[in-house]
């Protein structure tokens, strides 16, 4: 048998079809409608798993440096020392009934952590590339962490609009939140109850 050649791919194509659906190549990678050539597998293995012990321990270390005024400062937070004699600041369980951002943000004024927050909201800039069109728009800087004692106390959602803050309750406290970026030392306010919960 001869091949005739038509001077087009020898790529499989549809046959049997009418009008411009006939001839046009199908089922394959790398045309319009074909699958993916090599797609993420259901099967692997996205997440590293960490022993448990070790992960106790990563957490238990990154709260140890909270306390460490040299590492806050490292780590590019600001603080006023005349207001802050010790770190991490322990409050009263009083702070975690507050229910307004503006008593929260007059709570940090008196605590002299307020000059923190803004240096976050100042560093905040446009992300390069394609992450803008993903939800990611702006990198973000990380300011005060801020551990209660439940998950469900009215401070959850007054403090959760200042830029970079973060609250968790105290069952919930990792290494990731404490050390963001690998970088030990975060600003942290423990209330009283978070702190016998810890």
């Amino acid at each position: 048998m001869r091949t005739i050649n038509t001077g087009r791919a020898r790529k499989p194509r549809l046959q049997n079809r009418r009008y411009l659906l006939y001839g046009r190549v199908a089922g394959i990678a790398g045309v319009v409608s074909g699958p993916k050539a090599h797609p993420a597998k259901a099967e692997k293995q996205l997440r590293e798993k960490i022993n448990k012990k070790e992960k106790r321990k990563a957490t238990r270390s990154a709260l140890a440096a909270t306390a460490v005024k040299e590492l806050v400062k490292k780590r590019g937070h600001y603080f006023d020392e005349a207001k802050t004699k010790e770190l991490p600041i322990i409050v009263e369980e009083k702070f975690e009934s507050l229910k307004k951002a503006k008593e929260v943000a007059k709570a940090f004024e008196n605590l002299g952590i307020m000059q923190d927050i803004e240096r976050a909201r100042e560093k905040r800039q446009k992300r390069a590339g394609k992450g803008k069109r993903r939800g990611r728009r702006y990198k973000k800087r990380k300011s005060i962490l801020v551990i209660v004692s439940k998950p469900k106390v009215p401070v959850i959602k007054a403090v959760r609009n200042f830029e970079g803050v973060d609250v968790v309750p105290a069952k919930l406290v990792n290494a990731e939140l404490l050390a963001p970026g690998a970088r030990a030392g975060r600003l942290s306010i423990i209330t009283e109850p978070a702190l016998k919960e810890l």
